[in-house]
């Protein structure tokens, strides 16, 4: 039934039924569903489910397909990071991290988050470059570890690497998370290259991005690209009309980056 499946798909991510619920029905209401007391709707249902990064596949295949322990230790960790929450990532279990060889994810994503990438020791840079990556053999998991490494490289060695992502999918059918993956990834690189005054990179990007599927998914990496080119180009009217638009939507956030660096 729907409330043994959410209560057994929370326990596996450890969460409390305040945060499974993820704001889209009240705790109470929450724990009447998991007791199968009630039933959910399906839009408050979608809701908690994408709010928690689990699909419908691994939701409704059964109990013995739900997510295993590492895979979502995993996805809190990118939720965490996705979402800038020092908080949610201080939640995680250490000892579950560590069990599940995780702790390079966990310590890059924390200075992340505590802006402390540049104190890292050599050691560990060296380290998380090593083993995070798995270049020619790119997935959803390796495009996100990208992503959360990307101020461990200069750029010209995220050149190489956003190539290598570009040919790797060149001619393959994509899901849809590594959709999601992929302009998560391409927001960052692009922050890299207009911090670096690379024109060249972003007008690349902005050819390989259009020769990937037609997706909403991929909407904001796109307005990013003309918002960095107007910038780098001085063509003011232009950068604050996307400006305005990127605030509208409610990516201010990637606009103040932009003028902090």
């Amino acid at each position: 039934m729907i409330g043994n499946r959410l209560k057994k798909t929370r326990v596996l991510m450890e969460l409390t039924q305040t945060e499974m619920s993820a704001d889209a029905i009240s705790e109470s209401f929450y724990s009447k569903v998991e007791r199968n007391l009630t039933d959910i709707n399906a839009a408050d249902m979608t809701t908690i489910l994408n709010a928690h990064q689990v699909s419908f596949r691994d939701f409704f295949e059964g109990e013995k397909n739900l997510l295993p322990k590492k895979r979502a230790l995993w996805k809190k960790l990118i939720v965490a990071f996705n979402r800038q929450d020092l908080k949610s990532l201080k939640k995680i279990n250490y000892q579950s991290i560590e069990k599940y060889n995780l702790e390079l994810v966990y310590k890059l994503v924390n200075a992340e988050l505590t802006h402390q990438v540049n104190q890292l020791s050599p050691a560990l840079k060296r380290k998380v470059k090593t083993d995070l990556l798995q270049i020619g053999n790119w997935n959803t998991e390796s495009l996100w570890k990208l992503g959360i490494a990307l101020p461990l490289y200069n750029i010209d060695e995220l050149d190489f690497l956003i190539k290598s992502v570009f040919e790797y999918y060149r001619d393959s059918k994509f899901k849809a998370d590594e959709l999601i993956a992929i302009a998560n990834l391409m927001i960052g690189y692009l922050k890299e290259c207009y911090k670096n005054g690379r024109l060249d990179l972003i007008k690349q990007v902005k050819v390989d991005l259009n020769k990937l599927p037609t997706s909403t998914l991929l909407a904001l990496p796109k307005i990013l690209i003309n918002y960095y080119l107007a910038l780098l180009e001085e063509n003011v009217q232009k950068a604050i009309r996307i400006e305005d638009v990127l605030k509208k939507c409610g990516y201010g956030d990637c606009v103040k980056e932009s003028k902090n660096e």
